[in-house]
């Protein structure tokens, strides 16, 4: 097993994350990828956890994952640990007010989350209300890489790799290769695209608006009236149904939609952009070490590729990565609500929003 460490696009996120070495892909010797010998061994202290997890029972999970990522990782689990039933809550932008009401009232929730949240993680980081992840047999590989926290309060699951999508039903020409094709005028009325409603979605417009020319090219996509959707999952279900006919904002999930019948195609263009899924206990859980048993086993081959269908594995070897890690920009987490929100007032003026 072997943890890749890119040596392109996440120079941004390494300071932020407080990683094993600040360094290590600014300008120095990349850190090592090499898992630390012995790192397969099972320790008796980490049967002992296994033990206790499986005493606890169960684990609960929230996850921002599209179901069929969260019903593969269930299954992949659950198959490992059969003793230990794992329930996954999907969450998105109401996670932060349920992990603090959980904090405050002490009521059974989440025992270990998956998600985007970055403010959240890093303010809980800096409160001392993370657990720090056990250096479990699979945890072990990914120590003094760029995809573990220094302190292990984090690490970084798996991304989402976004691409274009579109409808097949309705789209007329060629479909969109490069980003600059989004600014074709026969996309006007007809284009989706999510709001930057949060630091990690105002980040993806950063970076578009970067692929696009700068703020002029923003403006030439204004000009086409683009449809706008909450989140990622209504947009391409738009996408499917003929709301629209192209996005910018798509995942491969359109994959399984076509599968299941939908008119949709996707592609993942050059350069392309990808949000870190980060791995985090909440140091309240009532399930302390069924928590400790699934970050370790997000961190092993089989929990990869179970979780990296949508996009990239820092794993080397997983069949199931749409991408190389190294191919796509990865989201830049110290990017903070200040920031966002300063990006996200310049954003709706150029937008009408």
């Amino acid at each position: 097993m072997r943890v890749r460490s890119s040596s392109v696009v996440i120079a941004g996120a390494v300071t932020a994350l407080s990683l094993a070495s600040s360094s290590s892909l600014v300008g120095g010797a990349a850190a090592s990828t090499d898992p630390p010998a012995g790192s397969a061994d099972v320790t008796p202290e980490w049967e002992s956890i296994v033990d206790a997890a499986v005493g606890e029972g169960k684990v609960v999970l929230y996850a921002v994952n599209f179901p069929e990522q969260n019903e593969r990782l269930e299954a992949a689990f659950e198959q490992e640990y059969p003793e230990i039933d794992l329930e996954i809550v999907r969450v998105t932008s109401e996670i932060d007010a349920k992990l603090d009401s959980e904090r405050e009232t002490g009521v059974d929730g989440a025992d270990i989350s998956f998600g985007v949240n970055y403010p959240w993680v890093l303010d809980a980081e800096a409160a001392g209300d993370l657990a720090p992840i056990e250096v479990g047999p699979n945890v072990a590989a990914w120590v003094g890489t760029p995809w573990l926290d220094a302190e292990r309060n984090y690490l970084v699951g798996t991304t989402q790799v976004l691409g274009f999508g579109w409808n097949t039903d309705l789209l007329e020409g060629e479909p969109p290769q490069e980003w600059s094709d989004l600014l074709n005028p026969e996309y006007a009325g007809m284009i989706g695209f999510t709001e930057p409603a949060s630091p990690v979605i105002a980040d993806f417009w950063s970076f578009a608006e970067e692929q696009l020319g700068g703020e002029d090219g923003l403006r030439q996509l204004a000009e086409l009236d683009p449809v706008f959707y909450a989140s990622g999952v209504p947009l391409m279900q738009g996408l499917g149904a003929g709301e629209i006919s192209v996005t910018g904002y798509a995942s491969a999930q359109l994959e399984a939609d076509k599968a299941a019948g939908a008119p949709v195609e996707f592609f993942v263009p050059s350069p392309a952009w990808t949000s870190a899924n980060l791995v985090y206990l909440p140091s309240w859980a009532h399930r302390p070490n069924a928590a400790q048993v699934l970050a370790d086993f997000i961190a092993s081959p089989a929990g990869q590729e179970a979780l990296s269908i949508n996009g990239a594995s820092p794993l080397d070897g997983i069949e199931s990565a749409l991408v190389d890690i190294d191919d796509v920009q990865v989201v830049d987490i110290t990017r903070t609500p200040e920031w966002a929100e300063e990006y996200i007032a310049r954003w709706s003026d150029i937008f009408g929003r």
